[in-house]
């Protein structure tokens, strides 16, 4: 079954389609590293606590 060149056109990329391919993927990169930086931000905090408690005790 072969469907028609109207249906499924190869040379149909158009810059739009492009510029939506590069901006999603801009996207995962950047929500990827916000991420990162949450979970860095949340260990530095468990860190932070567990040090003032340790302190309070000696």
């Amino acid at each position: 079954m072969t469907a028609p060149d109207s249906e499924f056109p190869l040379e149909d990329t158009s810059p739009a389609d492009a510029g939506a391919i590069e901006q999603s993927a801009t996207l995962g990169t950047g929500s990827a590293i916000a991420l990162g930086c949450t979970l860095l931000s949340v260990i530095l905090l468990v860190l932070a606590i567990l040090i003032i408690l340790a302190m309070d005790r000696f």
